[in-house]
């Protein structure tokens, strides 16, 4: 996994598809290791900024749109679950 991560953050403009999966794959491997000490997440939050800044065509920001959206229902779904957990506790 890490040389794909690699040779993705090596491109110099990336489509709204492939920004998007590194969206969804860094929300699972964050959510996959959120309890351990030395954790790093998959991409810096300057490597999206960088990944989103270099979308050019409409299709590209529709696209990255719908993950996006997908990734804001996630995490809003996954606060809700801990929160609810953390209250029966």
């Amino acid at each position: 996994m890490a040389k794909s991560i690699d040779s993705l953050l090596k491109k110099k403009g990336w489509s709204g598809e492939e920004v998007g999966k590194a969206l969804i794959a860094s929300t699972i491997h964050d959510v996959k290791h959120q309890s351990e000490p030395d954790y790093k997440p998959l991409f810096s939050q300057s490597d999206f900024e960088r990944m989103e800044s270099s979308l050019s065509s409409d299709r590209d920001y529709t696209v990255y749109g719908v993950y996006r959206d997908l990734y804001s229902s996630i995490a809003d779904a996954f606060n809700r679950g801990q929160g609810l957990f953390s209250a029966i506790l």
